[in-house]
Order: C-alpha cells, then sequence, then structure tokens
C-alpha cells in the first residue's frame, strides 16, 4: 500500500499538461502551472493554507521533514552546496559557483520549509532588469554596456530561518555626566572656593520587555551575507504555505546553517538591539558598565524559502557573479571599474569639497 501511495505522489508531482503531455512549469508572471510548449495552465491552489510556526524546543519532533514530493539532492563538487530538485529536473552546472554537480543517493533530510515566497519576476523581466542595472554602474568601463557577455540565469529558492521571540532584560547602566560643583582649597593658609569640573557617576536599573516578530536570518552559506542583506527585503506578509507545485522548474538549496545556529546568529541581533535601547535611553556624557540578563521565552520559528536569480557575466575573460531578488526585482553584483572614471570621480568631489570650504566656511 505503501509503495503505491508513494508511486501515486510521483505521478502526480511531474505536473503533466493535460493538452500536449509535456511538464508544466511554474510560470512568475501568472502564478500558475504553464505549458512552455502549448501554453495550457493549471492554478496553484495550495490545500493549506495556514503558515504554521513551531515551538523552537520541540522542533526536530514537531516541524514537517516532507517536502511533499519525490525529490533528489546534489551536490556541487566545489562549494559543497547542496540543492533540492524535483526528482524529474536535469542539472549538471551549480548554480552558486559554476561547477560540476554530483547525486547525491540520499532522501531530502531535515526541516522541510513550511512557506515561500514565490517567484513574481519572470526570467525574462529579470534579465531586463539586470540589463538596466549594469548600464547604470557609475564607474563601469564604457564598453562593458555592449561587451559583456551574459550566462542564463538559474531560478533557485533560497532558504531563511524566521524566529519570533518574547525578551524580558534586567539591567544596570552606569551614567557618567560633567558637573560643575563649588569646592574648598587652601592657599598660603586661607581658604577659598573654585569652581571645578567633576564626573559624577550614578546607576541606572531597568526593565525593559521587547517582542521581536519574523527575525529573518540566512539559512546558506553559498551567498555572501552581506550581498544577502543588500538584496533584501523580502515581504514577508506575501508568504504562503509551502506546495511543491512553485518548485516545479526551480531549484531550492537545502539549509547549510541549521535551525539552532541561525537562532544563535538571531539572538546576537536581539541582544544589540536590547543594548542600542538600554544606551539610547541611558544617555551621558560617558557610559561606564552594563549588565544586562535577558530572559528569551516562547521561542517560535519556520523555515521558509525566498525566490533569487543568479547567475554571471563575462567581460574580457573575467567572470562577474550577480544576484537579482525574485520577489521585487532588486538586483546586486559585482562589476568591473574603470580607473578614468575612478579618478575623475574622485577629483570631483575634491573640487566640490574644495569649493564648499573655500565659499562658506
Amino acid at each position: 500500500m505503501e509503495n503505491n501511495s508513494r508511486q501515486n505522489i510521483s505521478e502526480v508531482q511531474n505536473y503533466v499538461c493535460q493538452g500536449c503531455g509535456a511538464n508544466m512549469k511554474f510560470d512568475p508572471e501568472s502564478q500558475t502551472l504553464k505549458c512552455e510548449y502549448c501554453n495550457n495552465s493549471q492554478e496553484v491552489l495550495s490545500q493549506d493554507k495556514h503558515i504554521k510556526e513551531y515551538d523552537f524546543k520541540t522542533a526536530e519532533d514537531m516541524a514537517s521533514k516532507d517536502w511533499g514530493s519525490e525529490t533528489k539532492v546534489v551536490q556541487c563538487t566545489s562549494c559543497g552546496s547542496e540543492v533540492v530538485f524535483n526528482s524529474l529536473e536535469v542539472a549538471t552546472k551549480c548554480s552558486f559557483c559554476g561547477s560540476a554537480y554530483t547525486v547525491k543517493n540520499e532522501a531530502t533530510i531535515g526541516i522541510a520549509p513550511e512557506s515561500l515566497i514565490p517567484f513574481k519576476i519572470s526570467e525574462k523581466k529579470a534579465n531586463e532588469m539586470f540589463s538596466d542595472w549594469i548600464k547604470k554602474r557609475p564607474y563601469a568601463p564604457e564598453a562593458l554596456r555592449t561587451s559583456y557577455k551574459n550566462d542564463k540565469m538559474t531560478g533557485i529558492y533560497i532558504p531563511f530561518w524566521t524566529y519570533d521571540v518574547d525578551t524580558i532584560s534586567d539591567y544596570s547602566i552606569e551614567v557618567g555626566n560633567n558637573h560643575h560643583i563649588t569646592e574648598n582649597y587652601v592657599v598660603d593658609g586661607n581658604t577659598k572656593k573654585r569652581t571645578v569640573k567633576k564626573m559624577i557617576w550614578k546607576t541606572n536599573n531597568g526593565k525593559y520587555s521587547k517582542y521581536y516578530d519574523d527575525i529573518l536570518i540566512n539559512a546558506s552559506k553559498q551567498i555572501d551575507e552581506k550581498l544577502m542583506k543588500e538584496l533584501e527585503p523580502f515581504h514577508l506578509k506575501e508568504l504562503v504555505a509551502y506546495d511543491p507545485k512553485f518548485l516545479s522548474g526551480f531549484a531550492a538549496e537545502k539549509y547549510s546553517i541549521g535551525l539552532k545556529e541561525g537562532w544563535e546568529n538571531a539572538k546576537r541581533g536581539v541582544d544589540e538591539d536590547i543594548m542600542s535601547y538600554i544606551k539610547e535611553n541611558n544617555k551621558g556624557e560617558k557610559i561606564g558598565d552594563i549588565n544586562i540578563s535577558t530572559s528569551y521565552n516562547d521561542i517560535k520559528f519556520k523555515h521558509i524559502l525566498v525566490p533569487v536569480w543568479i547567475s554571471s557575466y563575462t567581460y574580457k575573460n573575467k567572470v562577474y557573479r550577480y544576484i537579482i531578488n525574485g520577489q521585487t526585482g532588486e538586483v546586486q553584483g559585482d562589476a568591473p571599474t574603470s580607473l578614468i572614471k575612478l579618478l575623475l570621480g574622485m577629483a570631483f568631489l575634491i573640487a566640490i569639497g574644495y569649493f564648499i570650504l573655500r565659499h562658506y566656511k
């Protein structure tokens, strides 16, 4: 019975076009499964509309490990990235570094995604956005606009964790301020008074409570964290319950930053935010020792996928990589620099600075 059930799932997840028999793929523009041969389409209707969040302490027991379709895991022979594909998808080159893939003979393990942001930007639109982006590089060589060779784009879902946490912090902070005080002093046996400036310290004690909702933490080690931050925001209000149909024609990276490591990253951000609040609300000319004791309560999480187009282009035999937010169209990446343009730009800024100093000082 189990084998028959599994076979039925496999047949359903192939998403065969009822018109011509070809495989259907998710189309970002229409938000449907679409046949690229006969243009037939099928709605993507997720059975589960509710997006769940799981208790962090019981994560391994409660969270689903089922990706909802027959999948295979491939691993890059160079950078080590692991990507989840539909079992019928063929992929030979790594989306992240361009090296060869090897198929791993194992099931998709780990916590399955709870929800995702579907691709909203099509490959055609992404190419147009990249073309506009590269033309606007201020310090790039003029020849770049017409001389670069663009590679084929790969649409891939990047894993993220989100965390909710209710925090209560008890703190003490030493705040110092200068005060002018009058003191006595003796000169030749005579007592005199003078005003001096003295740093007076006091200790402030307090309690601060804050609830953090949907702290977004990158669960991929393959894309530079700084680059991924520049690609944000991802609008989490557009999250939908995970459905494998959204992955048809795309790939999904398997998370390389685990749930606990992700929480430590989120916790650092929470601690920094709490520290900033305490400093901001206990201002002084000098800040001394700060002691904070925070309790982290009712920690919830979910595993989500966000859409990204990844590609590269070649200019003068050098490869430059770039990524595009598959929801908003934001483009980030590397570009060559023209030394002449850079020097002219610096000279212009120096001239502006000199003009301001001369006329407005």
